[in-house]
C-alpha cells in the first residue's frame, strides 16, 4: 500500500516553528496594590478602559505570537511567546502583555487501514 502524505506515522518526529498576529480582549478589569506595611490593607481598584486619551488601558490589544515545539509518535510539545503592542490610550505611557506558555499534548489518532 502506498502511503500518504498525511498518514500518522508512529516512528517518525517532526517540528514547528510559527509566527502570526494575536488579538485579546480585556476580561478583567482589577488592580490590586499590596501593601508594604503589615498593618496596611492592600488597595483594590479598576483602570479607566476606553480609546480616549483620559483612559488608563485599551479594551482590545494587538500583537505577535512565535510558537516553536515538535511531535514524537502520541507525544506533542510547544513553547510559544506572545508579545502585545502598545494598549495604552495616553501618548506618553506603555502598557503592553506578555506570555510565555509551555504546552504538552498526547494525540489520538485513528490506526490506517
Amino acid at each position: 500500500m502506498k502511503k500518504k502524505e498525511d498518514d500518522f506515522d508512529s516512528k517518525s518526529g517532526s517540528a514547528f516553528i510559527g509566527i502570526g498576529p494575536t488579538f485579546s480582549g480585556l476580561l478583567s478589569n482589577k488592580v490590586t496594590t499590596a501593601s508594604t506595611q503589615s498593618n496596611t490593607p492592600d488597595i483594590h481598584s479598576s483602570l479607566a478602559v476606553g480609546s480616549e486619551n483620559t483612559n488608563d488601558i485599551k479594551p482590545f490589544e494587538v500583537g505577535i505570537k512565535a510558537i516553536f515545539g515538535g511531535k514524537f509518535r502520541h507525544f506533542c510539545a510547544s513553547i510559544e511567546l506572545d508579545i502585545g503592542l502598545n494598549n495604552s490610550p495616553q501618548p506618553d505611557t506603555y502598557i503592553s502583555n506578555r506570555q510565555i506558555a509551555v504546552n504538552f499534548a498526547w494525540l489520538f489518532h485513528p490506526k490506517t487501514k
